[in-house]
């Protein structure tokens, strides 16, 4: 699928399209590049100790975002993760608006823990090398 564009009646269309491959609350998340990405959200505990394991795909622009009440010394593991990930660590600067502070990549299986590097309300997940490839880094603006 390509990179969604920013206008919103295509953006809508391509959400409900990403939603269909994900069950629960999703949310399309808009990079200051003008990316876009449908995110399942993980919040409940049980979600986020769930996380994308066992999943054998995920779409080239879908991702999973684990969103926290208060920043944390948020890490992640991929055990039963069967495909490579790439992780965003997000901090907040407003309602649903925040900063890039790191991005990691992450291997399928491992028990590696991947920390953020200060205090975060929040990490997404996509498919690994996804960061890189739309040009999206640290220090990017995101809202959702």
């Amino acid at each position: 699928m390509k990179v969604l564009s920013t206008t919103s009646r295509e953006a809508k269309q391509n959400f409900k399209m990403l939603a269909r491959s994900f069950v629960g609350d999703r949310r399309l998340l808009h990079f200051s590049s003008g990316i876009v990405v449908c995110a399942k959200l993980a919040l409940t505990s049980q979600e986020q100790e769930r996380g994308l394991m066992f999943l054998e795909s995920l779409g080239d622009n879908d991702g999973m975002l684990f969103e926290y009440k208060q920043p944390g010394a948020l890490s992640f593991w991929m055990k039963n993760t069967l495909i490579p990930l790439s992780i965003a660590f997000i901090d907040y600067s407003g309602t649903c608006t925040g900063t890039i502070v790191d991005i990691q990549n992450m291997e399928p299986n491992s028990l590696q823990l991947h920390r953020a590097p200060k205090l975060v309300r929040a990490g997404l997940e996509v498919n690994h090398g996804w960061f890189e490839r739309q040009g999206v880094q640290v220090g990017d603006q995101i809202n959702w």
